[in-house]
């Protein structure tokens, strides 16, 4: 799953962002869960949090966490 990145973080959200993008690039949702889980709770105000918070979702949704994913 890509990260579908429009505007790529360039503050100190910037580690988590590209751990979370190595990650869903290489198809390992289970280990991209805790950086988008970082990245949502520390920076909600930042323009990609919705996709953040859209691609934490559909990681959860896969590895079978459906009740985290809602």
């Amino acid at each position: 799953m890509k990260a579908w990145i429009c505007e790529t973080p360039t503050g100190p959200e910037a580690l988590l962002w590209k751990d979370a993008s190595a990650f869903l690039d290489a198809g390992d949702c289970s280990r991209a869960i805790y950086p988008l889980e970082r990245f949502t709770s520390r920076y909600p105000g930042h323009p990609q949090y919705l996709r953040a918070h859209f691609l934490l979702g559909r990681c959860q949704w896969q590895v079978g966490e459906t009740g985290r994913a809602i």
